[in-house]
C-alpha cells in the first residue's frame, strides 16, 4: 500500500491502453505461475495455478481496486542468492553454470554430496537436465519475488507488498530443508535492512522457522518470532522456548509454542497479544509476516493428530490485525506451507483481502463474494463452494488441557516484551513483576511471582 495502493508480486504494472495491459498481464501471470507450479508440483501440486485463477476471478489481477497495484517480479540472480547462501551450495543448484568438478550436464553429484547439503528426500535434486533447469529457474523466481517486494517497500513505492510464492523459511545458508531450496524470507529481510534499523519478522506456519531463526540469531536488528508446534518427531524438531538468541541477538528471538488442536479463538488471541506488545516494545520500522496454511484443520501433510484446528478465516484475521496495527510501518506479507491446494488457495485469497484493510476497511468481510465465483477451477471448491464461512468456535475438545500450554506461550511473550523494554531503558523498573536482578530473569530462565517479591519456581 502506498497512498492507498497495494503491490502484489506475480503480475505487472498497468500502463498503456487497458486492452494491451490485460494481454501483457495475462502472459506474465501465466508465465510466473507456471514456474512456481513446475518447481513445487511434487508437493504443492497446482496450488499456485489455482491461486492465480481465484485472484483473477475475485478482481485482484485484472479489474484491480484503485488502491491495489499488480507488478511483475524481477527474477533474482545468482549474486542475490550469494548474499545469504554459500557458493558451494549454489553451485549444485545453478544449472546454468555447472563448472565444479562433481557435475556435468549428464551426471549427478554423489549421494554423499547431496546428503551433505540436503538435496535429497524432501528437497530432491532432479536427475534430468530439464528438471534441474526448471528448479534453478524456480529458485530465482521465488527469491526474486520477495526481493522485489522488499525493494518496493524500501523505495517507498508501497506500504504493503505481498508475495505468496515466498515464505521458504526452512532453507539454511548451506543446505536445503523442508521443501525449501532458497530462503527468500532471509533475503527479503536483508533487503529491508538496507534502510530500516529494526525489523519484526513473524511466522505463523505450523512448522518452526528454523532457517530464519539461524540467520538472525546473533543480531538485535531483526526480531524473529515463530508460532509453531514442537513435539518429538515433528519437523524440524527445533524452536524451543529457551532459544532466545546469541551474542547481540540474545532476547531478540522468540519461539511461541502452540499446542496441537489450537482453534481460531485461542490462536488469534495469542497472536494479537504478541503483535501489540512487540510493536510497542521493539518499535519496528518494518514487519514481515509469513503465513503458512498447514495449520488448517486436517492439513494432509500434518494430519489431524498433530496439527492445529485453524480455519482460513482465522489466519486471515491475523493478517487483517497486522495490516490494521502496522499502519505507518512497512509490511511484507509472504506465503508458506499448505498442502491442500484448494484450502490453501482460499486462505491466501482471504489474506490478500485482509492485507488491504488498512487502505480499505471492511474489504475482507464486506466486499468479497460469499461464494466462489464461477471460473475454470470452480468444481474443485465443492460441495459447498463457499469463499467465506461464518466463524465457528465449536472446536473445544480438550481445551482445558491446552490452557496450560497456551498460558506458557503467553508468559514467554510477556517476558520477551519486558526484556525489550528493559533494553530500551535499562534503568526502568517493572513494578508489576518486581525488580529484576539480572538479564537471565528477563530472558525467562527465572521469574517473579506477581503476588510477592520472592522468586517463583525455577523453570527448566
Amino acid at each position: 500500500l502506498h497512498n492507498s495502493r497495494c503491490s502484489v508480486q506475480e503480475c505487472c504494472h498497468l500502463s498503456a491502453s487497458r486492452t494491451d495491459c490485460l494481454r501483457v498481464l495475462g502472459r506474465v501471470v501465466s508465465s510466473v505461475l507456471q514456474v512456481l507450479y513446475q518447481g513445487m508440483r511434487y508437493i504443492h501440486k497446482d496450488r499456485d495455478i489455482l491461486l492465480g485463477s481465484l485472484l483473477q476471478c475475485c478482481g485482484f489481477l485484472l479489474e484491480t481496486p484503485s488502491f491495489f497495484n499488480v507488478v511483475a517480479p524481477k527474477p533474482a540472480t545468482r549474486k542475490h542468492l550469494e548474499q545469504f547462501h554459500d557458493e558451494y551450495y549454489i553451485d549444485l543448484l545453478d544449472f546454468e553454470n555447472m563448472e565444479h568438478e562433481h557435475e556435468t550436464l549428464n551426471s549427478m553429484p554423489s549421494r554423499e554430496i547431496l546428503d551433505s547439503v540436503g538435496l535429497i528426500d524432501d528437497c530432491p535434486l532432479p536427475a534430468s537436465p530439464s528438471g534441474r533447469a526448471a528448479l534453478w529457474k524456480y529458485c530465482l523466481r521465488v527469491a526474486g519475488g520477495s526481493l522485489h517486494a522488499a525493494q518496493l517497500l524500501v523505495s517507498d513505492k508501497a506500504e504493503v507488498a505481498l508475495h505468496w510464492g515466498g515464505g521458504r523459511h526452512h532453507a539454511h545458508s548451506n543446505r536445503a530443508s523442508g521443501f525449501c531450496y532458497v530462503n527468500d524470507v532471509v533475503l527479503g529481510v536483508k533487503k529491508l535492512r538496507r534502510r530500516f534499523s529494526r525489523i519484526l519478522c513473524m511466522d505463523i506456519d505450523i512448522h518452526h522457522a528454523d532457517g530464519v531463526q539461524d540467520a538472525f540469531y546473533d543480531t538485535n536488528e531483526v526480531m524473529t518470532v515463530s508460532f509453531h508446534r514442537l513435539a518429538n518427531g515433528f519437523f524440524p524438531c527445533t524452536g524451543a522456548a529457551k532459544d532466545k538468541g546469541r551474542s547481540n541477538g540474545i532476547g531478540y528471538n522468540l519461539n511461541v509454542i502452540i499446542p496441537r488442536g489450537c482453534n481460531d479463538k485461542n490462536f488469534i488471541r495469542i497472536f494479537k497479544h504478541a503483535l501489540t506488545n512487540l510493536l510497542d516494545a521493539y518499535k519496528p520500522e518494518a514487519v514481515v509476516l509469513c503465513v503458512g496454511a498447514d495449520g488448517l484443520k486436517d492439513d494432509p501433510l500434518v494430519g489431524n493428530m498433530d496439527g492445529w484446528s485453524l480455519t482460513s478465516e482465522g489466519l486471515a484475521e491475523c493478517v487483517r490485525t497486522t495490516s490494521e496495527l502496522c499502519q505507518g510501518i512497512k509490511f511484507l506479507l509472504l506465503g508458506g506451507g499448505g498442502y491442500d491446494p484448494v484450502r490453501t488457495t482460499r486462505t491466501f485469497l482471504l489474506c490478500t483481502a485482509a492485507a488491504c484493510e488498512s487502505a480499505r476497511p471492511g474489504m475482507l468481510k464486506n466486499e468479497l463474494p460469499r461464494d466462489v465465483p464461477r471460473h475454470r477451477h470452480f468444481p474443485r471448491y465443492g460441495p459447498d463452494f463457499r469463499l467465506i464461512n461464518e466463524s465457528d468456535d465449536s472446536e473445544r475438545t480438550k481445551e482445558r488441557d491446552r490452557a496450560y500450554e497456551l498460558s506458557q506461550a503467553r508468559n514467554e511473550i510477556d517476558l520477551a516484551t519486558l526484556y525489550l523494554q528493559a533494553q530500551a531503558n535499562k534503568h526502568r523498573e517493572t513494578p508489576q513483576f518486581g525488580a529484576f536482578e539480572d538479564e537471565e530473569d528477563l530472558l525467562g530462565y527465572t521469574y517473579f511471582d506477581k503476588k510477592s517479591s520472592k522468586k517463583g519456581r525455577q523453570r527448566k
